[in-house]
């Protein structure tokens, strides 16, 4: 079946399958509840306004003008390298998680070289957000409902978490008691981010880049990266509903990783309108609800808001 919203198509393979699971979720209210949900192209869009194809957090990141040619040249050569290891199914599971490690590693390596510091990570924010990516209208309505009902969202990116979280700082995106100052996770923080992150000397501005986190995200260490980050989340760990969304057909396996999982909504955004002919019965048997090109997030917010508003005060959210 398919509906549009906001002149987008949203299709559902079994409209009545995703009434049935909302239904639970609304029962169960929004204390069991949570979001997991992938960045590049799930948050923001393929394309942005002028036409133009938005930029990855990533290659956000590395189109700053300060680094070097070589850095960019380098950077180039790994992806063409290892990109399609990456995308092979025929490379056996240890050989390709060997490849990628060396793939970020290496680029991990060639930016620690360029002299980074805290204050340059804003400034590409600044300067590259409007003009190389675009969030995906209706985000803020639903992060504004996951908040004011306290239902705690996990966003989860091979991208650098430095880039991801000056982002939605900027854009006042993030939950109002958010706090990446230690590792620790406590029943206030409403907004998690589990990516590449950059550690720094200090917490100033003029603070240079000394390396990264120990735990490396890749496309191969993203369920395990998850599965820690929600099993030590007091407020994520017990939370058996969970509302999923993502723009690979294998985003859906982020599921596995969460720990208490006892049903899951799965909407997956196809972007790209040469392939829909091609995917989208993929897509509509893999995920609950499949949001046709750059569509909105409403179906999403609308889904959260249905679920907290019978157990918010007044039945409602502003």
């Amino acid at each position: 079946a398919g509906e549009r919203a906001g002149g987008w198509f949203v299709r559902m393979r079994d409209a009545g399958a995703v009434r049935g699971k909302l239904e639970k979720f609304i029962a169960e209210g929004p204390e069991q509840t949570q979001v997991v949900t992938d960045f590049d192209l799930t948050m923001t869009k393929m394309f942005l306004s002028n036409g133009a194809h938005g930029a990855s957090s990533h290659a956000m990141f590395e189109s700053y003008s300060g680094f070097d040619e070589a850095y960019r040249t380098d950077m180039q050569a790994l992806f063409h390298k290892y990109y399609p290891i990456e995308k092979d199914p025929l490379v056996p599971h240890a050989e390709k998680m060997g490849h990628m490690n060396t793939w970020w590693e290496t680029a991990h390596s060639r930016m620690l070289q360029q002299g980074l510091t805290r204050g340059v990570v804003k400034d590409i924010v600044t300067n590259g957000k409007d003009s190389k990516l675009a969030l995906r209208q209706g985000l803020r309505e639903l992060f504004g409902s996951c908040y004011e009902a306290r239902i705690p969202v996990t966003v989860l990116s091979a991208g650098i978490y430095d880039i991801i979280r000056e982002l939605l700082a900027q854009e006042k995106l993030l939950s109002p008691c958010f706090d990446d100052s230690t590792h620790e996770t406590s029943e206030e923080q409403l907004m998690g981010l589990v990516s590449n992150r950059m550690t720094f000397e200090s917490c100033e501005d003029n603070a240079r880049h000394i390396g990264f986190d120990k735990v490396l995200v890749h496309s191969l260490t993203k369920k395990p990266a998850l599965t820690q980050y929600l099993s030590e989340s007091h407020v994520r760990a017990a939370r058996g509903n969970v509302i999923s969304m993502g723009d690979l057909i294998t985003d859906v396996s982020f599921l596995e990783a969460v720990p208490s999982l006892k049903s899951s909504i799965t909407i997956g955004f196809l972007l790209d309108p040469t392939t829909y002919e091609k995917l989208q019965d993929a897509y509509e048997a893999a995920f609950d609800i499949v949001v046709l090109g750059d569509g909105p997030m409403d179906v999403c917010a609308e889904i959260v808001q249905a679920i907290a508003r019978p157990h918010l005060p007044n039945g409602a959210i502003q």
